[in-house]
């Protein structure tokens, strides 16, 4: 997760510099697999929550 958002901080430059349509494609790639990450990492958190409500 810390890559991850150290990419996003990355991402904020990229009006400052032209993009290949291959590195655009690239960038959203790696913004599909950190949302992805992020969607399972905050169902597991739910999950803990609701594991540590029931003690």
């Amino acid at each position: 997760m810390a890559s991850g958002i150290s990419f996003l901080s990355d991402l904020a430059l990229l009006s400052r510099k032209p993009l290949t349509p291959q590195e655009m494609l690239d960038h959203a790639e790696s913004l599909k697999f950190l949302a992805d990450m992020a969607d399972r990492c905050a169902r597991r958190l739910t999950e803990l929550a609701r594991i540590s409500g029931k003690t």
